[in-house]
């Protein structure tokens, strides 16, 4: 999700990555995608190869709390990397700070119920680029940047397909709709609470 959220700001608003130079911008691709994608991943199969894990699909709830740590700690070592660098993105560092908290809401949740990550992931990329369109309002000249008519495309298109998925989840059978309903919903209030709370937080 992250890695995609990436790949929208910098393809809706390239200004917003001015600062970064040469191949500053491919190194932030980089972390992005070691951290959440790569590092996790490798965490799941050795978990897996161990026989910690019955299962790469993670089809336990209880089997899902050691990736969950896992993947806490990668995300915090992201966070830690993006947070006060004057050069990022403030609604990028908007968006990792979400994904931690959802991922801790996600593991306190996962005690009594197996919500849908998927749905969680995709509401979270919805709801990002939302703020993205909201900040894209006040830009000087943004129909240069990109066509208003585009904007309400890409946020039609993420709706749609933030359903499919959870429509795939269900037609799986591997959640149920109170389950995909609460990856939506804490999907969406994750990014709220961070978009809200981050500058009191840690830039006071």
């Amino acid at each position: 999700m992250l890695f995609y959220f990436l790949f929208l700001m910098n393809l809706v608003n390239p200004y917003e990555f001015v600062s970064f130079h040469g191949t500053d911008k491919h190194i932030l691709y980089f972390q992005v995608i070691v951290s959440s994608i790569l590092l996790p991943g490798i965490a799941i199969i050795m978990m897996y190869s161990l026989g910690l894990l019955s299962s790469i699909e993670l089809d336990s709830s209880k089997e899902r709390i050691f990736p969950f740590i896992a993947a806490a700690i990668f995300y915090l070592w992201l966070f830690a990397n993006v947070v006060f660098n004057p050069m990022m993105p403030r609604l990028f560092v908007v968006m990792v700070f979400g994904a931690i908290i959802g991922l801790f809401l996600s593991m306190v949740i996962n005690l009594f119920i197996k919500l849908s990550i998927h749905s969680l992931c995709m509401a979270s990329l919805l709801t990002g680029v939302v703020l993205m369109y909201i900040e894209w309002l006040n830009i000087i000249g943004r129909e240069f940047v990109f066509s208003q008519k585009s904007m309400i495309l890409l946020i039609v298109l993420i709706t749609f397909l933030t359903g499919l998925v959870g429509t795939a989840r269900l037609q799986l059978k591997v959640h149920s709709l109170n389950e995909v309903y609460l990856g939506y919903f804490i999907g969406i209030i994750a990014p709220v609470i961070s978009y809200f709370t981050l500058d009191y937080i840690f830039y006071g």
